[in-house]
């Protein structure tokens, strides 16, 4: 955060109560993806960094709700 802070980006610390990897999410996933195929998603505007593959992330890898 300080690294983009220094570059002028803002950041903004998240406040939650467990880690989003995290095991403890594993109860609400069916859920949660049944409220995200709701959602209207668009092809992004600006490159996306897979936290996964370390490579751009596809368009239909975002806008996909799984």
């Amino acid at each position: 955060a300080t690294t983009w802070r220094n570059n002028g980006r803002r950041t903004t610390q998240l406040n939650v109560s467990h880690a989003f990897h995290s095991p403890h999410m594993d109860g609400i996933l069916d859920q949660f993806r049944t409220t995200a195929a709701t959602l209207t998603y668009h092809t992004p505007t600006i490159p996306i960094i897979s936290n996964l593959t370390g490579q751009p992330a596809t368009t239909e890898q975002l806008t996909n709700p799984d």
